[in-house]
């Protein structure tokens, strides 16, 4: 099979573009009756031109930020032909002028696999097999004098590239007899992998002209243009065995062994055994059954059991030096040493995934609906992260397996043919899940805050309890804050809840308990601190779900595909959080500036507005900040396709057209009043998308 695919594809925005060909080729050659060989080699380029991305502020602000906050009512550019900036904020890039910016990625990529199979006796399957993945990408970047970044380093270029090489070789010998009913198969084998990466970068300023880009590094004069590079090298090597065993197809064993070892860690940590076990019971062939299959067509318990590793931490084993430059005088005289750049950690060891499955498959009415569910439970011991270490040290952090974590989550698919005759018929595919991740061991190092749960969500939020705005009545006679918790605060701000206390020596120091951690009283006591903080919830959504509808008519086709995801918290929206200081916004300050703001600015408290819904202009001068004054938990459903086709009756020269409109992201039903529910947990995110796709299918 040889294929052949070429891809191109305008962004939303502006010079920000995909060029895509890939190549595949498969060959498969029977050399003898016994020898068996084959080649899978599949090969592509990616070409990007990139526009400046990301949440960066004021002089680094990229162009989706540029475009929401830079005044509208200035002109692109001034008479003099030049980007105008905005006079009252000069560091803020004109967003057009970043469109200039030329920034090139490339990406390349080969995969090819190579095999041989043997069956030198009956019943035995030998197999070998080298697999390549390399990988290889390359940005280039300029920016021009004409935008403000550029002008302030007098033009730039960089040039930056990658080359990772991974290597793979598996040997296995399967061994399969039957007797009677009963069926085994053996398989052992050696599994090596070798991961090889480069990085090499360069770049320069100060160019007289931006004409040659990042073609000609040479032509800038900074004193010191800078280069560098590095390399890395991880080896794994594995031994595994596995057995199945099946009694009529109707009981089913599979047993499991692998001993993995990684070159990344100390010789007395490198190796970690991975057993697993599954057994699964057909249940509709007992005899028990027999009876419901005029209803029950399908029934199947299965139950599963396996500990599999995790390694991909880096050295960090070891700790290792850099070279660098401790100071510069002038242009001429630098002083040159070395610091530490790893702390290196030999305890380290393989991160160890164990988990549980059991799942249930029915079917009824003949395979008409089907439902598959499934019931998890997975617990990490040893999670491989990063653990922050004291301020005086010289590095601030270094790996370690640093507690335990565990999910527990439940998946349900059901599939129906609720109809099918010959001109018209109507499948059904759902799929409901939810799971719930949480610590299970913190580990010696952790550090609580008194606000801290001890098996809390892994991706939770915590923080202070809103209470309104202050209002002028908060006000005494002098203008200062009534709210003895609050001093400081003015009218048009948050107001935060005093909810508990901590219990107070002598000295009025916090008490601290057994267990280290400062003792609360439950009763208001006049402050603000950790005490008052509560937690939120999960940031993860209580559930999500799926529904696929597939409709034919005669010659028509339809195909509708829902998904959304519930009760997951929010909090604000870029309406919101603008106005309150957020997101590189600062109220007041910026609407003096000349920044545009939101419509919601109307919503804004102020003295002849004090019945308004949001805080006032001043509220980014609040150090309590704003507490759970926009939380809200937040839905969405989203078509995220519709597909309508028919097909052309056959003729003498093709046996099957197929014409369609394929329309992705039609629409969202959601009680959020942001962009969107998805893409807005940055809200400097890339435009979400609708397309719609004419296209045709021909069989000859």
């Amino acid at each position: 099979m040889i294929s052949g695919n070429y891809f191109i594809q305008n962004g939303v925005i502006k010079n920000n573009n995909l060029d895509r060909v890939t190549s595949r080729i498969n060959i498969d050659q029977k050399l003898s009756e016994k020898v068996k060989t084959g080649i899978n080699f599949t090969i592509s380029r990616n070409t990007f031109d990139n526009v400046p991305l990301g949440s960066g502020q004021n002089e680094n602000a990229p162009i989706l930020v540029g475009a929401v906050q830079f005044n509208p009512l200035l002109p692109i550019k001034n008479e003099n032909g030049e980007y105008q900036l905005n006079p009252e904020a000069m560091y803020m890039p004109n967003p057009v002028s970043l469109l200039e910016i030329a920034n090139v990625s490339i990406k390349e990529r080969l995969l090819a696999n190579v095999y041989l199979e043997a069956k030198p006796i009956k019943n035995l399957l030998l197999r070998a097999n080298f697999g390549v993945d390399r990988n290889y990408q390359k940005m280039k970047t300029y920016l021009p004098k004409t935008t403000l970044p550029g002008r302030m380093q007098g033009g730039k270029a960089d040039i930056g590239q990658s080359d990772q090489s991974d290597y793979l070789l598996d040997l296995t010998a399967t061994y399969t007899k039957e007797v009677e009913d009963h069926t085994f198969t053996t398989m052992v084998g050696h599994s090596f992998q070798q991961f090889n990466w480069e990085n090499l970068s360069a770049g320069n300023s100060q160019f007289l002209t931006d004409v040659y880009l990042f073609n000609n590094i040479g032509a800038g004069v900074y004193p010191k243009p800078w280069v560098g590079s590095s390399a890395n090298k991880n080896e794994i090597a594995s031994f595994f065995g596995r057995i199945n065993y099946s009694f009529k197809d109707r009981y089913l064993i599979t047993a499991t062994m692998r001993l993995d070892g990684a070159s990344n860690f100390n010789k007395d940590h490198r190796w970690g055994y991975f057993p697993s076990i599954s057994a699964g019971w057909r249940f509709i062939d007992e005899e028990f059954a027999q009876s419901l299959t005029k209803v029950l067509s399908n029934g199947k318990l299965r139950i599963g059991y396996g500990v599999t590793g995790k390694s991909n931490i880096g050295n960090a084993a070891i700790s290792f030096y850099r070279e660098g430059n401790s100071s510069l005088f002038g242009n001429e005289v630098e002083s040159k040493g070395v610091y530490m750049a790893q702390l290196g950690n030999p305890k380290i060891k393989w991160e160890q995934n164990k988990e549980l499955n059991i799942g249930l498959d029915l079917g009824f009415l003949n395979n008409r609906i089907n439902l598959v569910a499934e019931y998890f439970n997975k617990v990490v011991d040893g999670w491989l992260s990063q653990r922050s270490l004291q301020s005086y040290m010289i590095v601030s952090q270094v790996a370690d397996n640093i507690g335990s974590t565990q999910s527990r989550g439940f998946e349900l698919t059901i599939n129906s043919q609720s109809i099918n005759r010959r001109d018209f018929s109507w499948s059904t595919d759902f799929t409901y899940s939810f799971y719930k991740d949480t610590w299970k061991d913190r580990g010696p190092y952790w550090k609580p805050s008194t606000y801290s749960i001890y098996n809390a969500p892994l991706r939770g939020s915590y923080g202070y309890l809103s209470d309104g705005l202050v209002q002028a009545s908060d006000m005494d006679a002098n203008g200062k804050s009534t709210i003895t918790w609050m001093p400081g605060v003015i009218p048009g701000q948050v107001k935060i809840k005093d909810i508990d206390g901590f219990e107070r020596n002598e000295d009025g120091t916090a008490k601290v308990g057994s267990d280290g951690r400062f003792i609360k009283t439950g009763k208001p006591d006049g402050k603000l601190d950790d005490a008052d903080k509560v937690f939120y919830g999960s940031n993860d959504p209580q559930f999500i779900f799926g529904l696929n509808n597939t409709l034919r008519y005669k010659n028509w086709d339809l195909n509708i595909y829902f998904y959304g995801q519930f009760n997951k918290l929010n909090f604000g929206s870029y309406q919101d959080l603008w106005l309150t200081g957020a997101n590189g916004m600062t109220g007041v300050i910026n609407i003096y500036r000349g920044y545009n703001m939101p419509t919601s600015i109307t919503d804004v408290w102020t003295h002849d507005n004090s019945n308004a819904t949001r805080p006032g202009f001043f509220q980014d001068k609040s150090t309590y900040g704003i507490g759970d004054f926009y939380l809200k938990k937040i839905w969405f459903v989203r078509a995220q396709n519709i597909t309508l086709g028919y097909t052309l009756p056959e003729n003498i020269f093709f046996s099957n057209t197929r014409l369609y409109i394929d329309i992705n992201n039609p629409f969202i039903l959601t009680n959020y009043k942001g962009l969107d529910p998805e893409t807005d947990s940055s809200v400097w995110a890339y435009p979400n998308v609708r397309t719609v796709s004419l296209g045709i299918d021909i069989n000859f």
